[in-house]
């Protein structure tokens, strides 16, 4: 369930980034260029690459970390509120190239650019998103007391 609340966001807020973005360039935002424009592309470029990174160090991080843990109290249900920050962390991560792209895009960027970024949030989540497997290793690595 929660991959399908994760798989709409990622279709959805970057669509729906991608229109406002397109609303203020209508009414006039970025219509003129920032010097250096070219430079921030490519920063923003690296940055969306090493979050790629990232993601990938903080799934395999806290996989590991609900793997050490055997036994867990609480009046919840620490599966789910594990496996939800888990789906959160993800999620939110893999839509940062969407923000970017908002901003590159309201500095002067083009339609085509921002698209990029776009592309990139929804190949992060194709690559990264949280896998049944994944899932259910978290669940199989904790038990309640």
């Amino acid at each position: 369930q929660m991959l399908y609340v994760g798989l709409l966001l990622n279709l959805l807020v970057p669509i729906g980034v991608l229109g406002l973005g397109l609303l203020l360039r209508k009414n006039g935002v970025g219509a003129t260029p920032v010097s250096n424009l070219k430079l921030i592309f490519w920063a923003f470029i690296l940055v969306s690459g090493s979050e790629m990174l990232a993601i990938y160090l903080v799934k395999k991080n806290l996989l590991a970390n609900a793997a050490k843990r055997n036994v867990v109290s609480s009046l919840r249900n620490p599966v789910q509120d594990l496996i939800f920050k888990f789906s959160i962390i993800i999620f939110a991560l893999c839509l940062a190239p969407t923000i970017y792209g908002l901003v590159y895009f309201l500095l002067g960027g083009s339609v085509e650019e921002f698209i990029l970024f776009l592309a990139i949030t929804l190949l992060s989540f194709r690559i990264f998103k949280p896998k049944l497997e994944d899932l259910k290793k978290l669940e199989g690595s904790t038990t309640v007391l």
